[in-house]
Order: structure tokens, then C-alpha cells, then sequence
């Protein structure tokens, strides 16, 4: 008989994948054009120029493959529920997954299409990058509930394509199975569809988002002049509690990370470091964050491993390859500090 709950303990990672592909060069020119509202910093090259770099870094990208690795490098069970293509960069994918032990059990693949692909240009002077995407497959993604497994857990991703109806299909999947939802909605989901982005808050138990995206929600909820005077964590985390979330964690860059819970209060300290590419730094901080909880951590502890698992992957280009693994994440975990702090009611 099992009596170890862990031994259960899984996680159904919905979302992209796509392969990041890293050329960092310091060979371009930094050009200010303040007058380009939507784009007051540019680089550019010579045209017609051929660029050469010392190196490329190829990784997995994508929020939900990001996220299931990082769990599971953290010792629990993922599987990825994405979509790639009929091509060698899907092939290339899949083996990924398999290397770093994520089940590729529910990974969907589209005939005649092409796995998302992302070419990353990154300023080494300034650590600023310019993202070429192509989303061929990606936008494909369609979610039908009673084809997932059942698992402890789900995480689901900043979602494209038909995205409001593959919510649908999760919440069944919730009323069908029991399963926690974990949920970090992207930008445009709250522009398209906020109402869609609330109902699933409401059957959310950890909701990870950032500042600028909880101001975003809160916004349409609340008077914008008392959200100015009310600006500071502990407000806005108790604000998107109210909207039926369990818990709230929520991410500002170099200034933190705060988590609510209802009781406590909790907040982490950056640690300092030199980061090179921010990419991944939220994916890498959430499954740091929930890889701590399956192993029964308290959520200062899982701030603990988020905070660390992030400003290692901050130092290394892409989402993957700065991971932490379970045999050392306890010790660099225990140089975050924690302030932690009743409720204010």
C-alpha cells in the first residue's frame, strides 16, 4: 500500500513549446529614436552585412515546456500537454523532454505544420534581446478534457490560438477530476478576454502573475486612483485574492517577489547577481515555486527555491539551461531572505 503522497503527486503542464535559438553578438548599433512612441530604443546592423557570432546557445523554449522541466528536474512527475510539428525541430523537442524526464505522453503533433521556432538576437553589451518568433503550430493547440490524464496538478500557461475555449475544457477537466490549477495568464489574454482570464482565476489554488499584468486585472475591477494610492504589494495580492485565487504569488523583476496566502504575507529579496538574458526568469521562478510545494515546502520556502532557481537561470542564456536540480536547490535556496508579515486586514 502507498502511503507516501508524493508517490501521487503530478503535473499536467498545458501550454507552447517551440526551440530558442541564441546569437549573441555585441556587433550591432544601439540607436535611441525617442520620437517612435512604440519603439524609443533600436538595434540595428549593416545591410547586406555578414554578422558573425562566437557562439549560439540552442534550448526548449515555450512557458509550458519550461515550466514542466524545471519541475521536474525538482523531482516530480510532468507531463507537457503542447503541440509541435512534423519536422525535425519537433523530433528535436520531443528528445529534450524525454532527456530531462518529462512525460511527452500528451504532446500533440500537426501534419504539414512546423514547431514554433524562435531566433534570439542579444546585445551583450546592454543584456537587451530582440525575439524573431514564428508560431506556425503553435496557435493549434486544441485542449479536450477528456483526453488528460488525471493528475495532482495543473499548470496552465499563457495561452494563444483558441485559447478561450481551451479554458473551457480545463475547467471541465477540474469539475471532472479534482485537479489543483496552477495559472500564470499572459498579457494578451487579459487584453482579448478578461472576463475569460477572472472565471478561471475564481477556480484557480496558485495564480502566478507580475505586477504589471495584476495592474492590468485590478484595474478593471477597481477606482485606478485607489490603486495608485493603495500601489504596494501586500494591497495588490489581497485584491486578486478576493477575485476566489487560493493563493497569490506575484513577480516584480529585480524588485521581488511576494506570495499571499490569506494568513501570511510573504516577501524575497532578489539575490544579487549579473543576469545575462531574462528569458525564462518567470517560468524558471514558478517551477521552483511549485516544485517546493509538491515536496511539501511552506510557501517561504517555495519562494526560497523560486527566487533561486531564477537568478540561476537569469545567468545563462534561455530558459533551460541555468535550471537547478533537487541535489542543489535546498543549498542555494537558503541564501534567499524572507520577511514574513500577518495580514493586514
Amino acid at each position: 500500500m502507498n502511503t507516501d503522497p508524493q508517490q501521487n503527486t503530478s503535473v499536467l503542464c498545458i501550454g507552447s513549446i517551440g526551440k530558442d535559438v541564441f546569437f549573441p553578438t555585441n556587433q550591432g548599433t544601439i540607436m535611441e529614436t525617442p520620437d517612435d512612441m512604440l519603439s524609443q530604443k533600436k538595434i540595428a546592423f549593416e545591410l547586406g552585412a555578414k554578422i558573425y557570432v562566437e557562439d549560439r546557445v540552442e534550448c526548449v523554449g515555450g512557458c509550458a515546456a519550461n515550466v514542466a522541466t524545471g519541475i521536474a528536474l525538482l523531482g516530480t512527475k510532468t507531463i507537457i500537454n503542447s503541440i509541435i510539428g512534423s519536422d525535425q525541430t519537433g523530433e528535436w523537442l520531443k528528445e529534450e523532454l524525454e532527456e530531462k524526464g518529462v512525460s511527452i505522453q500528451n504532446l500533440q503533433r500537426a501534419n504539414e505544420k512546423k514547431s514554433d521556432l524562435s531566433m534570439i538576437v542579444v546585445d551583450q553589451r546592454s543584456g537587451q534581446r530582440t525575439i524573431f518568433v514564428s508560431r506556425d503550430v503553435g496557435e493549434k493547440l486544441r485542449v479536450q478534457e477528456n483526453m488528460l490524464p488525471k493528475t495532482s496538478h495543473a499548470y496552465i500557461a499563457s495561452l494563444h490560438g483558441e485559447w478561450e475555449s481551451n479554458i473551457q475544457q480545463i475547467l471541465l477537466y477540474k469539475e471532472r477530476t479534482g485537479t489543483k490549477i496552477i495559472y500564470n495568464p499572459g498579457q494578451h489574454n487579459i487584453h482579448q478576454n478578461v472576463k475569460k482570464v477572472l472565471e478561471m482565476i475564481a477556480q484557480t489554488d496558485m495564480l502566478f502573475i507580475n505586477k504589471d499584468e495584476a495592474l492590468e486585472i485590478l484595474s478593471q475591477q477597481n477606482d485606478q486612483e485607489e490603486l495608485k494610492k493603495q500601489n504596494d504589494p501586500q494591497f495588490l495580492t489581497n485584491q486578486l485574492r478576493i477575485l476566489g485565487t487560493k493563493m497569490v504569488i506575484m513577480t516584480d523583476g529585480q524588485n521581488g517577489a511576494w506570495a499571499h496566502d490569506g494568513q501570511t504575507f510573504y516577501t524575497a529579496c532578489c539575490l544579487s547577481h549579473t543576469a545575462i538574458d531574462a528569458t525564462g526568469a518567470g517560468d524558471s521562478f514558478l517551477s521552483g515555486f511549485v516544485g517546493a510545494i509538491l515536496k511539501e515546502k511552506t510557501p517561504d520556502q517555495a519562494l526560497q527555491w523560486g527566487t533561486a532557481n531564477a537568478t540561476s537561470v537569469v545567468q545563462k542564456y534561455g530558459a533551460t539551461p541555468g535550471l537547478i536540480t533537487i541535489d542543489r536547490i535546498e543549498e542555494e535556496a537558503s541564501k534567499v531572505e524572507i520577511k514574513k508579515e500577518s495580514i493586514k486586514i
